[in-house]
């Protein structure tokens, strides 16, 4: 019961800093922004045949993997911070 006790009340502080929260905020936008572009590539461009080459098809997933990435560094950077 106890060690139940101290999990959730780790997690609660760990919610309670502001980077921990902005690396969750930016990692559920990467992996929207990843999984939604050929949706989105489709809107911009009015067609319904997207290539797999397309600029903004490809600029879509690398914005979506850049926001993954600071993610996981602010992520890290604040598991490593003692709470």
């Amino acid at each position: 019961m106890s060690l139940m006790l101290s999990f959730w009340s780790t997690i609660s502080e760990r919610f309670q800093l502001p980077m921990f929260t902005l690396g969750i905020i930016l990692a559920v936008l990467g992996v929207a922004i990843g999984v939604l572009a050929k949706r989105i590539t489709r809107v911009v461009r009015k067609s319904n045949t997207i290539e797999n080459n397309d600029k903004i098809l490809i600029s879509l997933k690398l914005v979506g993997l850049i926001l993954l990435f600071l993610a996981l560094i602010l992520l890290i950077f604040t598991n490593t911070v003692n709470v």
